[in-house]
């Protein structure tokens, strides 16, 4: 038997394992390498304002090769709901959100069953009769499988937002068309404005198209658009952010890109900017952003590990090094390609030095 200490950042009532990978799934989102004890890497849940004592429940599918992951939720409006995430095994990437209004009891266990079924019991602390089993069961746990049961109410998907362009205005200019991006727009879905409901066309499953009027422009400040399928307005998608600027001073400009993230270098060699972007960047999360600030343009490395960090780039331009938070580790990645030369792992993880740094 071997003993790691402090493997997992977090705390958890269970524990996964995928015998295909040796990994173990903490509760948490957390991935480790079973062989020996190091990271690799987190899931990173999206939306709830907060979540309930004692966090979240998960289950990993590896045939599917999907992770969920279970909370209990306090939304904007300061109900409570629950909410399941579903992600990719493999790269981490959230994939579809759902959002099980006025719960009962705090869920005890969480389970794969059937084809596509996801099941969770509840229970109350005081003993009461707000004690449930909730069965889910559908395209959201498995889009190629076949339900299990026609039985239950239909749930509607939380839309997630991936872009948004443009994503600056100038204080005091003219309405303008906002195209949003992302998945799960189904139905009639409504785009909002700091909470305020947009004038929204449905393009596609991936696009919407909102009408801003020079009223939300008026003033400079940072606004967060939402967007939702329920005529409610909750639950809501994840936020991004539009920043109405002041104007510029003559010969002076500024221009922003959906490319944020934990660090930045500047290679001089390809007049571009290095960006890591980490899973909280959504899809273009886990990855390297590719500025290239003459041209205007972003394009991304691809998945390249969990939560990039600190970067550096070598003396001679042929390298850039990065630090992956997620899996404890520091990569060599070759210039153009991105392609990994080499890698070191940091070994186990303290819960309160954080992760180690070389």
């Amino acid at each position: 038997m071997n003993i790691y200490n402090s493997t997992f950042r977090s705390e958890g009532a269970h524990l996964h394992s995928d015998p295909t990978t040796g990994y173990l799934y903490g509760d948490w989102g957390e991935v480790i390498n079973g062989a020996n004890g190091t990271p690799v890497g987190n899931y990173r849940w999206s939306r709830p304002s907060g979540t309930y004592f004692p966090g979240p429940l998960s289950v990993v599918d590896p045939t599917l090769k999907r992770f969920y992951i279970l909370l209990e939720a306090v939304e904007p409006n300061n109900t409570v709901v629950f909410q399941i995430q579903v992600f990719d095994q493999t790269t981490f990437q959230l994939l579809s959100t759902i959002v099980i209004p006025t719960p009962d009891g705090l869920p005890t266990n969480f389970i794969r069953w059937g084809q596509a079924g996801l099941a969770f019991a509840t229970n109350s602390p005081s003993g009461g009769a707000d004690e449930k089993l909730y069965i889910l069961d559908g395209a959201f746990v498995n889009p190629s499988g076949t339900p299990d049961t026609t039985m239950g109410t239909p749930v509607d998907l939380v839309p997630t937002l991936t872009a948004i362009s443009p994503l600056t205005a100038t204080v005091g200019g003219q309405a303008l068309t906002l195209t949003v991006t992302g998945r799960d727009f189904v139905g009639q879905p409504t785009v909002y404005w700091n909470g305020n409901a947009l004038q929204a066309t449905l393009v596609s499953s991936t696009q919407l198209s909102a009408q801003v009027p020079a009223t939300d422009l008026a003033s400079s400040g940072l606004a967060a658009v939402t967007a939702s399928n329920a005529s409610s307005g909750y639950p809501f998608s994840n936020a991004m952010p539009f920043s109405v600027n002041p104007a510029s001073a003559p010969g002076s400009q500024i221009a922003v890109y959906s490319a944020g993230g934990n660090d930045l270098v500047w290679d001089a060699v390809t007049a571009t900017i290095y960006v890591s972007m980490p899973g909280a960047q959504g899809d273009s999360g886990d990855a390297i952003g590719i500025v290239d600030p003459l041209e205007g343009t972003f394009t991304s490395s691809g998945f390249l590990g969990s939560d990039p960090g600190k970067i550096a780039l070598s003396s001679d331009n042929q390298y850039l090094y990065m630090a992956l938070n997620g899996a404890n580790a520091i990569q060599q990645l070759a210039l153009p390609s991105f392609s990994v030369n080499t890698a070191w792992n940091l070994g186990g993880v303290d819960s309160f030095s954080r992760p180690y740094y070389a």
